[in-house]
């Protein structure tokens, strides 16, 4: 039985656009992902010693992706222009077998669209990069872990997906889609 054991990204590309004319974004440093925090409310009454947050079964609260460029191009330009954008995550996962020592790359690929929240152009300084940034608020997302998706968030579909486990099951079938 293997026991794989994540070590290090061993590498990344980011591509604009979800097909085989998607172009790499080559001036990315790096990527900070969506965090998914499901929306919650507040549980207080009778019986209830006071207040408990409880998540709200299958919805999700607001969702962004920053990346960073090492300096202003052609390529953060582009997320200047308000409509969706699909961005491409590709990336190896170094990963060792605990029990032969054998090291392996897991494929990591993150999908996801969304429109731009903001453009940050950076500074200048002397033989530095400018710190260019831009944000983007996510409505779809999509996580996979060697081909099969793992997690899949399409806000504007009712979609929601862990692990092949449907989170809006229920609630689709109680709303009739």
């Amino acid at each position: 039985m293997s026991n794989f054991i994540p070590e290090t990204t061993a590498g990344y590309k980011v591509f604009y656009g979800a097909s085989a004319a998607s172009t790499d974004l080559l001036g990315i440093a790096d990527v900070t992902l969506s965090e998914l925090t499901p929306l919650s409310t507040s549980l207080k009454g009778p019986g209830i010693i006071g207040e408990i947050n409880v998540p709200i079964m299958g919805q999700v609260g607001s969702m962004t992706m920053s990346m960073n460029f090492r300096t202003i191009n052609k390529d953060l330009s582009v997320f200047a222009m308000p409509q969706p954008h699909p961005i491409d995550l590709r990336a190896g996962v170094q990963q060792i077998d605990a029990a032969t020592g054998e090291r392996t790359i897991q494929k990591v690929r993150i999908i996801a669209m969304g429109s731009t929240k903001k453009v940050a152009l950076g500074k200048f300084a002397m033989g530095e990069g400018n710190g260019s940034s831009v944000e983007l608020e996510i409505t779809r997302f999509t996580m996979m872990l060697d081909d099969v998706p793992n997690i899949v968030i399409d806000k504007l579909n009712n979609i929601y997906t862990v692990n092949g486990v449907d989170m809006l099951g229920g609630l689709n079938e109680a709303l009739g889609i």
